[in-house]
């Protein structure tokens, strides 16, 4: 390389290093909690509960280090995951019963 070319900021560029030690979407166990806990709950109870686990998680993630950004991220998929949840165990439920089709064709 010649001694008259400067030298590039770009070639000493790094990416900022991004650690999420365990994403939200993750959480299977906090994901199927938080459905059963909505499943039983109704109204202003269950958007009580809702609010109330969604805030703790946002602020263990601030405490973590995460942008505001990332945070919402996190916060959407996880709401994404227990929605998923919800539908999977709507459909799963009249598979679980007793066998009687209680007049399904």
């Amino acid at each position: 390389m010649r001694d008259d070319v400067p030298e590039l900021p770009l070639f000493r560029w790094e990416p900022p290093c991004k650690i999420i030690a365990f994403p939200l979407i993750n959480r299977v166990g906090k994901i199927r909690r938080c459905a059963e806990v909505l499943e039983s709950k109704k109204g202003r109870d269950a958007d009580g509960y809702w609010r109330h686990q969604i805030r703790l998680l946002a602020e263990q993630l601030w405490r973590s280090g995460c942008e505001e950004a990332e945070v919402r991220q996190q916060i959407h998929e996880f709401q994404q995951a227990v929605q998923n949840e919800l539908v999977r165990r709507t459909f799963e439920a009249p598979a679980k019963g007793n066998g009687n089709p209680q007049g399904a064709a």
